[in-house]
């Protein structure tokens, strides 16, 4: 095997973990949290807290696997009925998970100021 194949295998391997690392540690972080609610609560809310910044960890990381996922669909799927469209997903997805992130920090950060500056919400 040479190197570029052990390199899209790695890069498939990091698609394939993606969904199920971020099904179990959201879950054991969930865990550790009092007061949250596996079945109630979306996994989003953990963002809430002191140990938001471990699910926000947990989103980016995920995210960064599904683009790499992606990047290695793209280099094994070169012909076929949406062989491009498959690879756009993964890494749109992944996009998604890690600019949500930062979407979130500046709600955050907005909402902070804005309760600095003596804002209230109607």
């Amino acid at each position: 095997m040479d190197a570029s194949n052990s390199q899209t295998n790695k890069l498939l391997t990091a698609g394939i973990i993606a969904g199920p690392f971020f099904v179990i540690v959201s879950l054991l972080h969930g865990l550790l949290r009092p007061g949250f609610n596996l079945v109630r609560h979306p996994a989003s809310l953990l963002l809430v807290g002191d140990l938001g910044w471990l699910q926000m960890i947990i989103f980016v990381v995920t995210g960064l696997l599904y683009i790499a996922g992606g990047v290695g669909l793209r280099k094994v799927l070169r012909s076929g009925i949406g062989s491009r469209s498959v690879a756009t997903l993964f890494i749109i997805l992944g996009l998604a998970m890690v600019a949500g992130e930062y979407l979130h920090l500046i709600r955050v950060s907005a909402f902070r100021l804005a309760h600095l500056l003596g804002y209230q919400s109607r």
